[in-house]
């Protein structure tokens, strides 16, 4: 009877420290994956990152992550260094191309004259035919510059094309290594500003540059409140600049390591739709984004610049925005 109440005893504390040992384990919250967000330089993405200055993503496992062109933001994904992206509408068509794992969640901003054609001695658009013509191999630079041809009467075949990455446009301009280029801000504003000429902006073809947010469907699923913390802090930030403007401005300039005044100006060539437009984007009722982008996608495929039509119905998700 000793020896079998002395086994029982030691039984029980064996179970005991088991389940001291094992409980720990089975109860710990699995650590949340940190969201990898990629972006280019722009200044309708720079909201994302007034929101990581104001403090909205402290403590979040959220990581931006700055790139030199969109072009490496692509290759990036492609190669799952990030798990989200802020792409124009046109490049996130390209991806779709190649990648089927992606949703569109936001529009971050839509173009109207932030990107642009200019020169230094060229003065009409016709003019450019013969000419030697920078441009970024992107989805972007290759559709702004189809749409200046075609408003032109032109081919690309009537010009010189010449591969610039986003960094390399200002030094190309100013040591004439091209005759135009093909640019955005804040590069454009400070073309503008040291007097080029502005052949051609996304202003003549309202609606068609917009610039989305993708994110990989499996951080959808898996990575939820991270997803939903990115949005509304960028959300937030969008309404700090519309309460607090000449603040923001200052902020997001510095990081865009240009003036105040020239990110201003800049500012005025888009537009930047808050939580409530989003979600009358984003409406099946109205269908203003699908109306936009199937646009969109028919000049792209008519272009070539698509080998084959996408669905964009089949590429947005407004979940997040509906919450």
């Amino acid at each position: 009877m000793v020896r079998n109440s002395s086994f029982k005893s030691k039984t029980y504390l064996l179970c005991i420290l088991l389940v001291a040992v094992l409980l720990p384990v089975g109860c710990k919250k699995k650590a949340e994956q940190t969201l990898r967000v990629g972006a280019n330089v722009w200044p309708g993405y720079e909201s994302l990152y007034l929101a990581r200055h104001l403090g909205y993503y402290n403590g979040k496992p959220i990581k931006l992550i700055e790139y030199p062109s969109a072009t490496k933001v692509i290759f990036e994904y492609r190669s799952n260094k990030i798990d989200v992206a802020a792409l124009t509408m046109d490049e996130a068509f390209l991806l779709a191309q190649y990648e089927k794992d992606f949703k569109i969640v936001l529009v971050m901003d839509v173009s109207n004259g932030g990107d642009a054609i200019v020169s230094k001695d060229i003065k009409k658009l016709a003019d450019i035919k013969g000419k030697r013509v920078g441009v970024e191999d992107s989805a972007l630079g290759s559709y702004m510059l189809t749409r200046a041809l075609e408003k032109a009467g032109l081919q690309w075949a009537d010009i010189v094309k010449v591969p610039l990455k986003f960094n390399e446009h200002e030094k190309a301009y100013n040591e004439d290594f091209v005759d135009v280029i093909v640019t955005f801000e804040p590069v454009k504003s400070t073309l503008a500003m040291a007097g080029a000429n502005i052949l051609f902006d996304s202003g003549k073809i309202p609606g068609e540059i917009i610039d989305v947010l993708i994110a990989r469907k499996s951080a959808l699923a898996h990575n939820k409140s991270a997803v939903r913390d990115l949005i509304n802090g960028w959300s937030n930030a969008v309404e700090y600049i519309k309460e607090k403007p000449e603040k923001a401005v200052g902020i997001m300039a510095l990081h865009e390591r240009v003036t105040a005044g020239q990110f201003l100006k800049s500012l005025k060539g888009l537009r930047l739709p808050d939580m409530e437009e989003n979600r009358r984007l984003f409406s099946n009722k109205r269908e203003t984004l699908l109306a936009r982008t199937r646009r969109l996608c028919d000049i792209m495929v008519k272009n070539n610049l698509l080998k084959q039509p996408v669905d964009p119905n089949t590429l947005l998700n407004d979940s997040f925005l509906l919450e």
